[in-house]
């Protein structure tokens, strides 16, 4: 089991399992899909990402029983409540949100309010904080403290996405990275694939939202590649059919 937890892979099979779920009545063979979906994502047992998947299917349900108009209007709303919660989760980390949590409330924070202390000389909450650069958090083995002259290979990650991209790209960056993550390609969703595919996108950036708080999510390949392929599968075959349509009567024309 434990050679078998293989983060990515584990975390990919997320947006599979949350396609069959919200699409149950219109896929061939759910039950079988399920199965064999969950069988690969229960393999790596990465607790987190069962919360994460909940509140992801969630979301999207929730949304889906909206009528179009609202779901995207409701959907933009949450995009932009998750901007502000992930800069005050920055923000709270930064003036010591896990430090309290330890010392004062006795939650076990498994080394983060240490790591999170490493962090902090390092970036500031302020407009004109521009980044210390894309990398740079492999320059500094966190758990110690100490800087390095080369990237480090093996060194502690920082288990925060939302704080790497912060420390990386600075607070104008961060902020043009998210609206290009959540809003902007919320808005592409339902325009292209309409309601359904706007709330399996919404619930697909809810679970990553949670592994992004948690984890080391963000540089996984398997997993970004999951989230960008399984929204392109609702209407896939309607836009299919009908670009082939298209290319028939621009054919049928020139024959004419």
């Amino acid at each position: 089991m434990m050679q078998l937890e293989t983060h990515d892979l584990t975390f990919a099979f997320g947006p599979f399992l949350l396609y069959i779920l919200l699409h149950w009545k219109t896929s061939r063979h759910p039950g079988l899909w399920l199965v064999l979906v969950s069988c690969f994502f229960l393999v790596g047992l990465k607790r987190i990402a069962f919360p994460a998947l909940a509140l992801g299917f969630l979301t999207a349900r929730l949304l889906g029983m909206l009528p179009e108009k609202a779901a995207r209007q409701t959907a933009l709303c949450v995009a932009v409540a998750m901007m502000a919660v992930s800069f005050l989760y920055i923000a709270g980390i930064r003036y010591g949100l896990f430090e309290y949590l330890e010392t004062q409330a006795g939650v076990d924070t498994k080394g983060r309010a240490a790591l999170f202390a490493n962090v902090a000389p390092y970036y500031d909450i302020r407009f004109t904080y521009i980044g210390q650069g894309t990398g740079f958090e492999r320059m500094v083995e966190w758990f110690s403290g100490a800087e390095h002259t080369v990237p480090l290979r093996t060194q502690t990650q920082i288990h925060n996405d939302f704080l790497r991209m912060y420390l990386n790209i600075g607070f104008v960056g961060y902020w043009v990275w998210l609206w290009s993550w959540l809003p902007a390609r919320l808005g592409y969703w339902f325009r292209q694939g309409g309601k359904d595919t706007g709330c399996l996108f919404l619930g697909i950036c809810v679970y990553c939202f949670v592994l992004y708080a948690t984890d080391n999510t963000i540089y996984y390949p398997y997993t970004m590649i999951a989230c960008a392929l399984v929204p392109m599968a609702c209407l896939f075959d309607e836009q299919a059919e009908a670009a082939l349509k298209r290319r028939c009567l621009q054919w049928s024309g020139r024959e004419d």
